[in-house]
């Protein structure tokens, strides 16, 4: 039986461990640059919902160009400071 986990786009995550570490893998800046991706793609489209409506489309929605450093170093500078929740769900196969 192996034990992977899922985030809420539907993404596995073999490495998860809880809150993000100090030295995050490959595979953890992947995700977020995906996850960036997929969230930015969705809004240019107008398919990301407001709690009634679409949101309007987005027109100047750009890629992340350049260093996902910053991102990342945002991300886990706010990591460091939560609280572990279970965001990931596991999945058991």
């Amino acid at each position: 039986m192996t034990v992977q986990r899922r985030n809420v786009r539907g993404l596995l995550h073999d490495g998860y461990k809880g809150c993000p570490s100090k030295n995050p893998k490959d595979l953890d800046r992947q995700l977020i640059e995906n996850g960036h991706g997929c969230y930015r793609s969705r809004l240019a489209k107008a398919l990301e919902r407001a709690p009634s409506q679409n949101l309007p489309r987005a027109l100047n929605v750009y890629k992340t160009v350049g260093s996902l450093d910053e991102l990342l170093r945002t991300a886990l500078g706010t990591a460091n400071f939560c609280f572990f929740a279970p965001f990931f769900e596991p999945v058991i196969f």
